[in-house]
């Protein structure tokens, strides 16, 4: 069964979070391998590193910049199933090489759904955003392994 990733307007208004959470923390990255210490591994500059020491690694910082700019172009395209298709198949591209597969990404963005909670409350993140999130999600993730799978590869050269 083809998954539909196309949102309503209005769904859009009252269920998707405000965009401005999606630009919080350069912290995403330490966060993730504080709660999964095991996918640290994958990423050779932060493979040795300490947890205690991730938070004050520039480089994670920065890594975790990219990667919040990555949601909030997935986000923006999200009304979109051919972009959102071929910047899920670039970043599945992109992390190939280390390895990450679904499994990781899923861990990823379920922290990320956690941390919003977190970072907001209650109050500006309620179970119905949250909801919202795990809904569209589940479309990203099925993208993803779509892209895994796919015997050609990403097509186009765009970047997030």
């Amino acid at each position: 069964t083809d998954r539909q990733t196309t949102y309503r307007q209005t769904d859009r208004q009252t269920e998707t979070p405000c965009y401005p959470c999606l630009r919080v923390s350069p912290c995403i990255p330490a966060r993730f391998f504080e709660r999964f210490p095991q996918h640290q591994h994958y990423f050779k500059m932060f493979r040795d590193v300490p947890p205690s020491e991730l938070r004050s690694l520039s480089v994670l910082a920065n890594h975790g910049r990219r990667v919040m700019d990555q949601v909030q172009a997935l986000v923006d395209n999200m009304d979109s199933p051919g972009i959102l298709q071929e910047k899920l198949a670039w970043v599945s591209m992109k992390h190939k090489p280390r390895r990450v597969r679904v499994p990781q990404f899923q861990d990823m963005l379920h922290m990320f759904v956690d941390f919003l909670q977190q970072e907001l409350g209650d109050e500006r993140f309620t179970a119905r955003h949250r909801d919202a999130w795990h809904k569209w999600l589940a479309d990203v993730l099925a993208l993803l392994e779509a892209a895994e799978t796919r015997p050609d590869g990403p097509q186009g050269g765009d970047s997030i």
